[in-house]
């Protein structure tokens, strides 16, 4: 669907991250590890990265601030809404977010607007019952593999906030297979 994606669409390997922007393992894994696997891996066009969102129930800003950061992909500012939001974990009410959105140069009306639309509670809930579907039980998760066949993702699933050396690890298998 409509997920963000960091990196070259066509690159061999794919890494599907399922976050939750209040989980303290989620914000670990994109203060520690996320970065290496961009620079390593991202950026060289080996792999892609896709976000996906996965509030867990007792968080209880968890949907809105996934939609907030789905509002400002929609104005081109995903990713520097995603990095923000994890790096305030401590600040995550509406007010910080939307002095945020603007310091981002976003435009207010169209986010407010966006902010209350429930189609973006849709599309979180289509995320997480995806997850649900292979298997995702807690945050953050991974999945990190190629398509076959332009349909069949076949790959390795990592739970938790796991060193950079297990995503290593599991990227170099995968491109080994493809090389």
């Amino acid at each position: 669907d409509d997920d963000p994606v960091k990196g070259d669409p066509k690159a061999p390997v794919t890494i599907i991250e399922f976050s939750d922007y209040e989980c303290p393992f989620c914000k670990r894994f994109n203060s520690s590890v996320l970065g290496k696997i961009n620079e390593e891996y991202i950026s060289t066009g080996k792999v892609k990265y896709i976000f996906r969102d996965y509030p867990l129930p007792f968080h209880k800003k968890a949907v809105a601030v996934a939609v907030a950061a789905n509002c400002g992909g929609e104005q081109g500012k995903y990713w520097e809404f995603h990095d923000f939001l994890f790096e305030s974990k401590e600040n995550l009410d509406m007010p910080n977010i939307m002095a945020y959105a603007e310091e981002l140069g976003l435009d207010k009306n169209k986010f407010e607007a966006c902010e209350n639309d429930k189609s973006k509670e849709s599309e979180i809930s289509e995320d997480m019952e995806a997850g649900r579907k292979y298997g995702v039980r807690g945050t953050p998760s991974f999945f990190i593999g190629k398509t076959e066949d332009g349909k069949e993702f076949t790959g390795t699933f990592v739970r938790g906030a796991q060193p950079y050396s297990v995503f290593k690890e599991h990227i170099d298998e995968q491109l080994k297979e493809v090389n």
